[in-house]
């Protein structure tokens, strides 16, 4: 089977994966990437009382000079539930380190941005902000972000609207031993999320629930999720039909309803995912139902404090 192109077939990950990018800047010698992102969430709690918002969009900017090891970071919109709000706010020449799974770590006990007006900002505290870059089947880069820091008197979590995972799948159907897609699926799973409507949309490339089926994209629609106090994210649907996806358009498919479906993200790095899906046949008259539980773990190393 011919398969979609990754941006083209995710199709509610692919506005927040066009803004961000990665390239070489800067009129000197030194080598200069930059990443630019959008609509990120901001899980803010107060010291106070304990109370989590949710606040959307928010932007940054990371520049890391790689030859001099230090890099400029740019927030873009951030608000407070205090009503407080900053333009613009930039942090100069952070230093930043690497360690041994390959993150790159930007960390400071305390911080002080300079505002798009000119004027000194609060200082920031437990600033943190690690990039891993990462390049999913041997052709997509797909860095992953861990963003964290405190400002007067809130602790903030800062989580993409999407992620793209790879993990191990393994599915079991009763009476049959277990199955799991060798590296020819090249499954790919997505997960966009809506703080609007509190809804997430999950998409699978390349899914494949037996040795005899065929690698399907299909997509999971208008699934209900909550934020977690530890920053993570948690999607549960009793019941849904998914959707077929080739290219842009998407095609109902009834005869593959998934139950019981959960997923838990954390920091939207690592993943656990949990569902039926019940492929019913139709040969001669006699309908037959086969249930596939399935079962999805994606792991990435975070950030330690080795060097």
């Amino acid at each position: 089977m011919k398969k979609t192109n990754l941006l083209a077939l995710l199709l509610s990950v692919a506005s927040a994966l066009g803004a961000l990018t990665s390239c070489n800047t800067g009129g000197s010698s030194d080598l200069v990437t930059r990443q630019t992102l959008s609509n990120f969430i901001n899980l803010t709690n107060d010291y106070t009382t304990g109370q989590q918002v949710a606040i959307t969009p928010i932007g940054y900017v990371i520049e890391l000079n790689l030859t001099k090891q230090t890099a400029n970071i740019t927030i873009e919109s951030l608000k407070l539930p205090n009503g407080t709000s900053f333009g613009q706010l930039v942090f100069a020449n952070l230093p930043f380190t690497y360690d041994t799974s390959g993150w790159i770590k930007i960390d400071q006990a305390v911080a002080s941005p300079v505002t798009s007006a000119g004027l000194t900002a609060p200082l920031f505290s437990s600033l943190k902000i690690h990039l891993l870059d990462r390049v999913l089947n041997s052709n997509l880069y797909y860095p992953l972000f861990d963003i964290s820091y405190s400002v007067d008197g809130y602790t903030i979590k800062s989580i993409p609207p999407s992620v793209i995972n790879q993990g191990t799948t393994v599915v079991s159907t009763p009476g049959q031993p277990d199955y799991t897609p060798g590296e020819e699926a090249n499954t790919l799973y997505g997960i966009s999320l809506d703080p609007k409507t509190m809804k997430a949309s999950i998409t699978i490339q390349g899914a494949k629930f037996a040795s005899a089926m065929p690698a399907l994209n299909m997509g999971f629609k208008e699934i209900p999720y909550v934020y977690n106090p530890s920053g993570s994210v948690t999607l549960k649907a009793d019941a849904l039909e998914p959707v077929l996806i080739s290219g842009n358009s998407t095609t109902p498919m009834p005869n593959y309803p998934i139950t019981n479906l959960t997923c838990t993200t954390d920091d939207m790095n690592n993943m656990n995912l949990r569902f039926t899906c019940t492929v019913k046949s139709d040969r001669n008259g006699v309908v037959t139902e086969t249930p596939y539980e399935v079962v999805v773990n994606s792991s990435t190393p975070t950030a330690s404090n080795n060097q």
